[in-house]
């Protein structure tokens, strides 16, 4: 089958074949106690069938055993550690799942909080409906409720509670709560919002006064030794990705204007290896624009939280004054410093773990050598007539291409290579195709997924399965 039959997006048919295929393949994963996502799956399927020998895959009546080989031959691609390609999507894939910008993390966060509330509400809801339930129970709920909605329950910290009834108590009593039953669900809310966050603002108050309790995150030893290793790590990391790709990039440009007997195989594997350098190279310099922020925004929160912890020690120093109309506004205000700190912690844990992950992808795309390359693949080309332009689309609209895996790098214009893989890099040093020198040209475009090729050939030029090379350029004759 014609290799733009077989991926073109226009038939509802193949693609139905396709997805079939897709979850038939996670099934054998799972068989095989691996797990993927469909996204993968699907992926994994289409960069297959780019292959001539798999092609017939998508024809009707295929033996069984054909079947199981051509699953096994995904399952091998997508987990050899050896696999450059492989590596590849599966890096790809990881990022493009597990990554979330500041605010859909904050998000995230929210509705995660909100999860963990949820019960406590629940329950209490029931409490102000029945005043004659035990109000000292209802009281213990609204504490713990406190501790989870202002980040402040931790798993082992027995003093947590206790901290945070003393604060309580001194802003609502538990003699207070006949009273509070009593008052509309709207009012309950509005004070419980209230009380909580004053509440927080005077435990916090007394951590950094007494150093009590052992619920906070030690900010001083993040902004002093955590943050300066994870942005050197990555500066370092971003540093040899760099240089490692201008080598390749250089060593290519040089080979492929050179007419000397060059050897496919070793070209082969540095394209491939450059392709999954220059995603890596993008993935973690998001990171480090992301990290970098964290670093400024914790600083700046630090400064704001220190000066709020004086004006309140000044507040609580002078008097007389009214708790409600002083003090209390700046305990709320501590807290809620306080909140966004804690939040810029767990950013940068959600972001370092991040680049741990992804550098022992880059580890084992950098272990492979031109050895272990087992041969390059043959692409099937459907060429029927001189003059015939031919429009092919790589990906099918059902998946998201590898501009938006990538998340668009404008910088970047996006090739198709053989093996599926989508790849920006530098026009210079062209895509990895199956071509004739004299008899095609190649036309890259600024779609991210499409190329057109303009046929010279006459009849010899017709379903040429040949061996992918490097075109330096989009030149005729290069």
């Amino acid at each position: 089958m014609a290799m733009n039959n077989v991926i073109s997006s226009s038939n509802p048919e193949i693609n139905k074949k396709v997805l079939n295929l897709a979850n038939i393949f996670s099934s054998y994963c799972r068989q095989q106690n691996e797990r993927i996502s469909q996204r993968t799956a699907q992926i994994t399927v289409r960069v297959l069938l780019l292959d001539s020998k798999w092609s017939c895959i998508l024809q009707n009546d295929v033996p069984k055993c054909e079947k199981q080989n051509f699953f096994k031959a995904c399952f091998n691609f997508l987990f050899d550690e050896k696999c450059i390609s492989g590596v590849t999507i599966r890096m790809q894939c990881f990022f493009y799942g597990r990554y979330l910008s500041r605010e859909a993390y904050k998000d995230h966060q929210k509705q995660i909080l909100l999860r963990n509330c949820f019960h406590l509400l629940q329950k209490l809801k029931k409490v102000w409906h029945n005043a004659s339930e035990d109000l000292k129970e209802m009281h213990n709920d609204l504490i713990k409720l406190i501790l989870i909605k202002e980040g402040m329950e931790y798993q082992g910290d027995h003093t947590a509670f206790d901290e945070m009834r003393t604060a309580v108590n001194s802003v609502f009593p538990q003699s207070a709560l006949s009273t509070f039953v009593s008052s509309n669900q709207k009012t309950k809310m509005a004070f419980i919002n209230e009380v909580s966050s004053i509440a927080a603002g005077i435990r916090l108050h007394a951590w950094y006064s007494q150093k009590a309790g052992k619920f906070m995150f030690d900010v001083g030893r993040i902004m002093k030794e955590t943050l300066p290793k994870v942005c050197e790590d990555l500066h370092e990391e971003l540093s040899i990705a760099k240089e490692k790709i201008e080598f390749l990039r250089n060593e290519l440009l040089e080979k492929i204007t050179d007419d000397a007997k060059k050897d496919d195989k070793e070209i082969y594997h540095q394209k491939l290896l450059l392709i999954g350098l220059v995603n890596y190279y993008e993935f973690i310099k998001i990171l480090k624009e992301n990290i970098d922020e964290v670093a400024v925004q914790t600083y700046k929160l630090d400064y704001t939280f220190a000066i709020q912890n004086r004006e309140l020690n000044t507040g609580l120093k002078t008097g007389p004054f009214t708790k409600a109309d002083r003090v209390y506004p700046l305990y709320k205000d501590l807290a809620k410093t306080w909140k966004h700190m804690q939040l810029e912690g767990h950013l940068l844990n959600f972001y370092t773990n991040l680049f741990q992950d992804l550098k022992k992808f880059a580890e084992r795309i950098n272990a492979t050598g031109p050895e272990d390359i087992s041969g390059i693949p043959l692409i099937e080309g459907n060429l029927e007539q001189e003059t015939e332009e031919n429009t092919i689309t790589i990906f099918p609209d059902d998946v998201k291409n590898f501009s938006e895996i990538t998340l668009e790098f404008k910088e970047f214009c996006t090739f198709y290579c053989s093996m599926g893989i989508l790849v920006p890099c530098n026009r210079e040093i062209g895509i990895v195709i199956p071509f004739y020198r004299k008899t095609r040209e190649w036309w890259q475009l600024r779609c991210a997924d499409i190329f057109v090729i303009k046929i010279r050939g006459g009849p010899r030029a017709r379903q040429l399965p040949v061996a992918p090379k490097i075109l330096g350029s989009t030149k005729a004759g290069t």
